[in-house]
């Protein structure tokens, strides 16, 4: 649990919605044991970051030999809503931020990468913020072969300077 000590009901909302979020991982997980897949399953999560009002959480499930999946939430301490990627950056810029990324996923020193990458930058693309980068999750399949499952890249502020929305959340923190 999340504990907002200035505002009870933002932390009663963004609680409930970790505990729907947890509930609906477990089901998951007990559909695919009763499905008689042998195997591990783990799931971690932990806060990548608290900073002035906003918080992000990452949880990594994996399901050995199976799969391994990553998600992350991002909330706005201030209403206890959700933000997106798309909420970040100014939406003149998105063209140019999808080609560095691109450029990042095709220059990375990851063996399976697709390097006719046909990139389709998503704008509710799952991301966590860290005090100095922006990293960014890509599933499994997406920008390289299944045995690398999911792809982080990470983005460093100062790279991602001119397309941060100067209005958004990031911009009044990182501007």
């Amino acid at each position: 649990k999340i504990s907002v000590p200035f505002n009870t009901s933002i932390e009663e909302k963004i609680n409930n919605f970790i505990v729907d979020e947890y509930a609906n991982w477990e089901i998951n997980l007990l559909d695919i044991i009763k499905s008689n897949h042998s195997g591990t399953f783990t799931s971690q999560m932990e806060t990548t970051f608290l900073i002035d009002n906003l918080w992000g959480v990452r949880v990594k499930t994996n399901r050995w030999p199976m799969s391994s999946f990553e998600y992350s939430y991002n909330f706005n301490l201030n209403n206890g809503e959700i933000f997106e990627f798309k909420d970040l950056f100014r939406s003149w810029k998105f063209n140019d931020l999808a080609t560095l990324m691109e450029n990042k996923i095709i220059n990375s020193d990851l063996k399976c990468v697709d390097q006719n990458i046909i990139f389709d930058l998503n704008l509710n693309r799952p991301f966590y913020l860290t005090e100095n980068s922006i990293k960014i999750i890509f599933k499994k399949y997406e920008v390289a072969c299944g045995a690398a499952g999911p792809i982080t890249i990470e983005l460093t502020y100062d790279e991602i300077r001119d397309y941060i929305n100067p209005n958004g959340l990031l911009g009044y923190i990182k501007s």
